[in-house]
């Protein structure tokens, strides 16, 4: 049951009613498990608790993102000021440490610092415009001009940076229109054979053989800035699916001289789907994919509580500024970076 189907419950996806954790009978256990209830008690006059609301600003700083953007986000879809009038809740950020199994190269390490923000009420098309204009506003401080030298080429961050669509992307680089060919797997397999491209166990589909497409043919040749939108649903499991288009999903990643410097979504809130995409990243798991998502039932069950609208953008700041101080690795930014030993 759910605020008598009014439409903020609707666009937040909430199946849940909120939990007065003020009430004794709420398990003390629950009550730090379930971070994201805390702007709903012992609400003063203006219906916000300005005790949690402080308190966020420093449970962000350390919650994965389950709780990251559950804390954030629960408890004001009904249409009340919880979220749309505090700026402690409508809008989000957190830059620290992560890490990730991955191999190193000269622009990966395992250890590395990322940007995350999330802001309500708006999409992927607003996260687009933040990320062109911080990266904009981190040239001109560190650089002291718009147009930059990376390893030897110049990069315009001055012009608009281009937003092309995977698709478009795909049929410039390769002369392949996968939106022909929309959904048909057989088809998408056949071409991918003409073309020598190979296809990895449990994913012969329309969606990934277009981002196998993307990574063969494209990536290599954005050299100036270029937004690519509209990835399909099979490699953006935590993304809105375009309503106009269910296989493709409102997310972007921008890349520039070849290399990802940001990733970003409208994001997902409808429990139900989400809990599809997960089981389907499952099967992905179990058929030798280590990349694919495990099940996080925490987000999901936050998920049911109620998010609204919103978009999600994540930078990597190493990468940024080795693009800011013409580093040719990113072990030039890092004061510790992962060797190999020396013996190898």
């Amino acid at each position: 049951a759910f605020c008598k189907g009014c439409l903020a419950c609707l666009k937040s996806g909430q199946m849940k009613v909120m939990i007065d954790r003020a009430n004794s009978l709420y398990e003390t256990d629950y009550q730090f498990r379930d971070v994201y209830l805390l702007s709903t008690a012992a609400e003063n006059e203006d219906g916000v608790d300005h005790r949690a609301i402080n308190g966020l600003k420093g449970w962000v700083a350390c919650y994965p993102k389950s709780h990251f953007v559950g804390s954030v986000f629960a408890g004001g879809v009904d249409g009340s000021n919880t979220i749309k009038d505090h700026p402690a809740l409508k809008k989000v950020y957190e830059i620290g440490r992560v890490f990730r199994n991955e191999g190193v190269d000269t622009r990966h390490n395992p250890e590395f610092t990322l940007m995350e923000l999330y802001q309500a009420y708006t999409d992927y098309h607003g996260m687009m415009d933040i990320a062109e204009a911080l990266i904009r506003n981190a040239a001109n401080e560190v650089c002291d001009s718009l147009h930059i030298t990376f390893n030897g080429t110049e990069i315009d961050l001055e012009t608009p940076f281009r937003r092309l669509t995977m698709i478009d992307a795909v049929k410039e680089y390769s002369g392949v229109d996968f939106a022909s060919f929309m959904s048909d797997n057989e088809k998408a397999i056949a071409i991918a054979k003409e073309k020598d491209i190979e296809i990895a166990p449990g994913k012969a589909t329309w969606g990934d053989i277009l981002n196998s497409f993307f990574e063969e043919f494209v990536e290599e040749n954005l050299t100036q800035p270029t937004f690519i939108m509209d990835y399909p649903v099979e490699v953006s499991p935590l993304t809105k699916r375009k309503p106009d288009c269910p296989v493709l999903t409102e997310r972007f990643e921008l890349f520039i001289m070849g290399g990802e410097y940001g990733n970003a979504y409208s994001e997902l809130n409808d429990p139900i789907d989400q809990m599809s995409r997960f089981e389907a990243q499952m099967k992905l798991r179990e058929a030798g994919d280590d990349e694919a998502n495990m099940i996080d039932h925490d987000f999901v069950t936050a998920l049911e509580y109620g998010m609204p609208p919103t978009g999600g953008l994540g930078i990597g700041i190493d990468r940024l500024v080795m693009l800011l101080t013409d580093s040719y690795s990113i072990r030039d930014v890092l004061l510790f970076p992962t060797m190999k030993p020396i013996n190898e």
